[in-house]
């Protein structure tokens, strides 16, 4: 596959969640030996010449090699992680994927991408589970109605999706990217890690 494959879109990966759960910052938990930013971020990069993080601490990110961008509303939350990333990239168009997600398929990234259109402002996969607006694409063309939204008081990405046309991709194209689901895989506990670590082990039998 070739390095930076699409040269007009964006990489952002969110790295500003509170982390309530963990105790402590998860983007920057050891896994395999590396942050666990680092593998969205190495992803990413293969296929977008842009990839910046979101967090509001740039100090503790600027070892990993990407630009570092706040967040330009004062209440912290998905929706107001993304419009960030619009606001801080050049391209139009950014793929967002949250920090602690660490098996994200190169497949379901090409899915995603070449869903996108000039009219659509948002492609968003949908798992058995539910939809997966943090793992997705969105155009600049939203960040009107998000700021709206946000000053408005409304945090939901739901409602930003009721606003902009968006395009929903089903749970049999994902499963056909992704057939494990391992991109949904994400560390919200101590517990998801030791899921996470579990399944390296399946993976990488040691003996």
């Amino acid at each position: 596959m070739a390095f930076n494959k699409y040269s007009s879109i964006a990489g952002v990966v969110l790295a500003g969640g509170l982390s309530q759960r963990m105790g402590r910052d998860k983007a920057l938990i050891p896994f395999k030996g590396r942050p666990l930013i680092s593998y969205p971020l190495d992803l990413l990069n293969r296929y977008f010449q842009e990839v910046v993080v979101i967090a509001n601490d740039d100090t503790n990110y600027a070892h990993l090699g990407f630009p570092v961008f706040g967040d330009r509303f004062e209440i912290r939350g998905a929706l107001v992680g993304i419009h960030a990333g619009l606001s801080a990239v050049k391209k139009p168009t950014a793929f967002i994927a949250a920090c602690d997600m660490p098996f994200i398929s190169p497949a379901l990234i090409e899915l995603l991408v070449s869903a996108m259109t000039p009219v659509t402002q948002a492609v968003v996969p949908v798992s058995p589970k539910g939809r997966e607006p943090l793992l997705a694409v969105y155009s600049r063309d939203c960040l009107e109605v998000m700021t709206s939204l946000i000053a408005s008081g409304e945090f939901r990405i739901a409602s930003l999706l009721k606003e902009v046309p968006t395009l929903f991709i089903s749970p049999e194209r994902v499963l056909e990217a992704d057939p494990l689901l391992r991109s949904f895989v994400n560390l919200n506990s101590p517990e998801d890690l030791r899921v996470m670590e579990e399944m390296v082990l399946e993976e990488n039998p040691i003996g």
